[in-house]
């Protein structure tokens, strides 16, 4: 499967997760000027900008460590132009990973923003 396909395939799987969380998929790779956000999704009044990553193994580590401050910071950059072409500047948000290693998958949740 080539890395386009991949990383498609992963980002079904997390957003079905996120669906069995209770979360509502609000849109699913988002761009702007910014930079791609891989899933916009809300719960409980609160709007979710998540990261989507996947590794078959943890032998080059974790792969919620692939999102760096470089990469933090274009999603916050780029969640700032959704909330405003939504007109919710005030809106709470959180800034989430979805880490899947081989077979498992965990959210972490509201793990960066606030530069």
């Amino acid at each position: 499967m080539n890395n386009r396909l991949k990383g498609a395939y992963y980002e079904e799987r997390a957003a079905a997760f996120l669906k069995s969380l209770g979360f509502d998929i609000l849109s699913r790779n988002y761009r702007s000027p910014a930079g791609e956000i891989d899933i916009i999704a809300g719960r409980n009044g609160i709007i979710s900008f998540i990261e989507v990553k996947y590794r078959a193994t943890d032998a080059f580590g974790m792969p919620s460590e692939a999102v760096d401050r470089k990469k933090q910071m274009r999603i916050i950059r780029a969640s700032e132009f959704y909330l405003s072409g939504c007109g919710m500047y005030s809106a709470e948000r959180s800034y989430d990973i979805v880490e899947i290693l081989g077979g498992r998958i965990r959210l972490i949740e509201n793990c960066f923003g606030g530069y």
